[in-house]
């Protein structure tokens, strides 16, 4: 979903304020604190929070800073400010909500939760995870080398991939090390472009944009049509 920034002129309070997401903008608070406004610029939540996500599925991750050990603590609230998951120093991160599923880490364990905020999966193995998005998630091995997991938590793709997986339209960049190129492939690890491009974008629609060198590649259902000279 697309979000866009909002420039709330005079708003009394408000030094800063963040991007429309779900018909909320997060703002900081002349306090030093975030709080959150409609977008007509009304204060529907008053800036009480350390840290704050953007709305998302109608839930923001917030945190609150515990003094006694200089730590945030993590909870997630709706829109009307109610504590949904209550701010605890139970995680040491939680992430915004993507397709249903928000990251979260402790204690050296990533995992998700879900939208009762209810842990659904779970992992030591993982040195980073990140948002889902149509059903898949990168996660980081501590090899430093990315793989993709379903919504059950198990690996469709090892953790073997240089880049970070970002699959749209069933397939993904990937990185090849002997030629130190990129170029596409599926879920399957089947390539379906060689890998010849310097620079890939990943496939969002029916096309996507490569660079090899100095010429310009537009990309259709994976077949070149047009090049160009930058």
């Amino acid at each position: 979903r697309r979000q866009r920034q909002m420039c709330i002129r005079d708003r009394d309070g408000a030094e800063k304020v963040g991007y429309l997401s779900d018909g909320m903008i997060k703002f900081l608070g002349s306090n030093g604190l975030w709080g959150y406004m409609n977008k007509y610029g009304d204060v529907v939540i008053e800036p009480i929070y350390s840290r704050a996500s953007f709305f998302s599925e109608n839930l923001a991750t917030v945190g609150l800073k515990n003094f006694d050990n200089n730590k945030i603590e993590y909870g997630i609230i709706d829109k009307s400010g109610s504590q949904k998951l209550k701010v605890s120093s139970r995680y040491d991160f939680i992430g915004h909500f993507s397709d249903g599923l928000a990251v979260f880490r402790k204690d050296g364990e990533w995992g998700y939760l879900n939208r009762r905020g209810k842990e659904v999966i779970r992992s030591f193995d993982w040195k980073e995870a990140f948002p889902f998005f149509d059903g898949y998630a990168t996660v980081k091995g501590f090899d430093n080398e990315f793989g993709l997991i379903n919504k059950k938590g198990k690996l469709i793709i090892n953790t073997r991939e240089r880049i970070p997986i970002s699959l749209y339209n069933n397939v993904y960049v990937y990185y090849d090390l002997r030629r130190y190129r990129r170029g596409f492939m599926n879920k399957r690890r089947k390539s379906k472009s060689l890998p010849e491009f310097n620079e890939l974008v990943p496939l969002l629609s029916k096309g996507a944009w490569a660079k090899n060198g100095t010429i310009s590649v537009s990309y259709t259902h994976l077949r070149a049509h047009e090049t160009r000279e930058d």
